[in-house]
């Protein structure tokens, strides 16, 4: 894993923590797979 996240994380968890206040799971959930994506990239597992 990076030692700093990158920007574009940051915004991915954001934007999770948004879609989820206004009850809005399609975005939601294509955040968290962007999210899940750069975790198995950064750990080799993509």
């Amino acid at each position: 894993m990076p030692f700093k996240p990158r920007n574009e994380a940051l915004q991915a968890h954001e934007d999770v923590a948004a879609a989820v206040a206004r009850g809005d799971t399609v975005v939601a959930e294509r955040a968290m797979h962007h999210i899940l994506d750069e975790v198995r990239e950064a750990m080799g597992l993509h």
